[in-house]
């Protein structure tokens, strides 16, 4: 069995810098937890299958709010997933698109002044460990193409929780993500709800194999008889964004 902290080599890397400094905070309120923690921003609302598909890995801030990792589709690379932001008072944002992102987001200056100072010899030699392990210098956030990456994860996590959220849990969460409930989206959720309906019906007639083909995906939010619909509809509504 592997002594590895989790199956992503930048993490490992991470948790060996980390545990280098003997217990000294390099950036404000970041730690590194258990790989794949049991937590749920979402306070049960979430089914299990999309559950999953967050992997929690650090606290982001002294007060609990933490970041995990959002399983969007099956690639095998994990640390090329979007780095997702859950606050502990309700907060919730794309923080980075990828583990590399967060990386270079946690090597920038902290702007309040005693953080900068009681964190300066740890953030010295993370600047130096980011460089030497991936080339890396902190992130530049005036980066259009940057911003223009997270706005696009944002779209895309906000349908994702589209697929299994009440109306409430959405709105609080489109609230949180700050995006407005725009016209495209209730119109993808309609389409969803129609969908479904149409699946349900479907469903009543087929059995074995043509049934399970039915069992609804947590990537794609449908089955695996209508994901080409699914896909369809997003291109739509991408190309009218």
């Amino acid at each position: 069995m592997s002594d590895a902290y989790s199956p992503i080599p930048e993490l490992n890397l991470l948790k060996e810098f980390d545990d280098s400094l003997g217990g000294q905070f390099f950036a404000p309120g970041f730690e590194l937890m258990k790989y794949n923690k049991d937590l749920d921003w979402f306070c049960g609302d979430a089914p299990d299958a999309y559950l999953d598909r967050l992997i929690p890995f650090a606290y982001a801030t002294y007060s609990g709010s933490y970041y995990a990792l959002w399983r969007c589709d099956d690639r095998t690379d994990l640390a090329t997933l979007p780095v997702i932001f859950f606050g502990d008072e309700g907060d919730l944002w794309v923080e980075a698109g990828n583990l590399r992102e967060l990386f270079q987001s946690l090597a920038l200056e902290p702007d309040d002044p005693e953080d900068r100072a009681r964190l300066a010899s740890a953030r010295q030699r993370y600047l130096v460990w980011l460089q030497q392990n991936f080339g890396l210098i902190p992130l530049d956030n005036s980066d259009n193409v940057h911003g223009e990456n997270l706005a696009e994860c944002t779209w895309r996590f906000a349908v994702w929780v589209s697929e299994f959220a009440s109306d409430d849990l959405l709105e609080d969460v489109l609230s949180a993500l700050g995006v407005d409930i725009p016209t495209r989206l209730l119109l993808l959720r309609q389409i969803r709800d129609r969908v479904h309906d149409l699946v349900r019906d479907r469903s009543q007639h087929l059995t074995g194999s043509d049934a399970r083909a039915l069992t609804p995906n947590p990537e794609h939010g449908l089955c695996g008889w209508c994901q080409r619909s699914w896909c369809e509809v997003e291109g739509v509504l991408e190309g009218d964004r």
